[in-house]
């Protein structure tokens, strides 16, 4: 992967306890190892229920913050330290 440029994460949240208490489910899938972002509207039947999105990082809920530091935050501070 090349370090110039523009680069996009995504991460997800929980379904937090209004939206479970709604009744809501969870509409988001993480491939963390594809950096992909699967996003299912339960609304449609159709093939375009489902649309896939690919980003350079993407993290599931489990992900913690030293994770995305060490990917996104520690590049970018190493590189701007150097210049």
């Amino acid at each position: 992967m090349s370090h110039d440029g523009v680069r996009v994460a995504v991460r997800t949240r929980p379904i937090s306890k209004k939206e479970q208490g709604l009744g809501s489910k969870c509409c988001v899938e993480i491939d963390q190892a594809r950096a992909e972002v699967k996003i299912t509207d339960f609304k449609r039947n159709d093939r375009d229920a489902e649309r896939v999105f690919t980003f350079d990082f993407a993290y599931d809920i489990d992900s913690e913050q030293v994770g995305l530091y060490k990917d996104l935050g520690d590049p970018l501070l190493g590189r701007a330290l150097v210049s």
